[in-house]
């Protein structure tokens, strides 16, 4: 299951397949000053899969966490233009926080998660 807490629905570009979709309007762009979570469970390991991923570097990123708070161990920090290599979890739960400054905004990222 994926819930979202802080995020206005057109900020929500996280897929569950079958839902699953690349096509996402060539005009958006994410909101300054974001602050958005995703807390994601399963019965078996976690593995989230990036598609697309633009961010202003160093000024907005994108924190994953293996586990059910920021408090959990880390999994890693993404921020820029590289597209990030596959997260996978250790245990049943993901945790990512998606933080904005109020410098300006790109197009996000794309992400697909499953149980594996």
């Amino acid at each position: 299951t994926m819930k979202v807490s802080n995020c206005l629905e057109s900020d929500l570009l996280v897929r569950y397949p079958p839902n699953w979709s690349d096509k996402v309007k060539k005009d958006y762009y994410y909101s300054n000053n974001a602050n958005c979570t995703w807390s994601f469970s399963s019965n078996t390991k976690l593995h989230l899969v990036f598609s697309r991923f633009t961010t202003q570097y160093k000024g907005d990123y994108l924190a994953v966490y293996d586990g059910n708070t920021t408090y959990s161990r880390p999994l890693g920090k993404f921020s820029g233009s590289t597209l990030p290599l596959p997260v996978t979890s250790n245990s049943t739960q993901l945790y990512a926080r998606f933080i904005t400054d109020g410098s300006g905004v790109e197009r996000g990222f794309l992400a697909r998660y499953a149980g594996i």
